[in-house]
């Protein structure tokens, strides 16, 4: 909380990408992390945070093996439309490459981005250790609150509605 979402670029689960997730940041980091900085790779098939970062965000994190978290993508899937033109949503899935997040996403029906993060790279820079996390920042990127574990439509909402009363502060 306070502190800005750090980069990432990763294959979008409906693109055609193959890969892992780039968390190279802007400034210094190897090419183990990625060859060129996240912000700068911007297509179709990647789920870009530097983009989503523009608006108010919700970033839901969830893995699939061994855990039921995806139910909490489901419930956000479901209030997103309340919020469409004001917040942006993404959801990165971890620990599965993008042939069987694709097979997710379009089992539930989700619409938002969803991030293949096959490796781990994102969840571990972000230091997810519970599934669901949910992340809320302003635009920009800052974070504002993070929630461990499922939240109710309800408190999605309420969550969203009291970022959007900062972001418009």
């Amino acid at each position: 909380v306070g502190k800005r979402i750090p980069d990432f670029a990763a294959p979008s689960a409906t693109g055609d990408l193959e890969g892992v997730a780039n968390v190279r940041q802007r400034k210094g980091g190897n090419e183990a992390a990625g060859k060129n900085p996240a912000c700068d790779l911007v297509a179709d098939d990647v789920v870009n945070v530097c983009e989503l970062r523009r608006k108010p965000l919700v970033l839901t994190f969830v893995v699939t093996r061994g855990a039921d978290c995806e139910p909490q993508v489901d419930r956000v899937e479901r209030i997103r439309d309340e919020f469409r033109d004001r917040v942006n949503f993404a959801a990165v899935v971890s620990g599965n490459d993008r042939e069987d997040v694709g097979e997710i996403v379009r089992r539930r029906g989700w619409e938002e981005p969803v991030a293949v993060d096959e490796d781990g790279a994102v969840v571990n820079m972000f230091g997810v250790g519970v599934c669901p996390t949910t992340v809320f920042s302003l635009p920009g990127g800052k974070v504002r609150q993070v929630e461990l574990g499922n939240l109710t439509e309800d408190e999605l909402r309420s969550r969203i509605r009291a970022l959007l009363r900062r972001a418009e502060a």
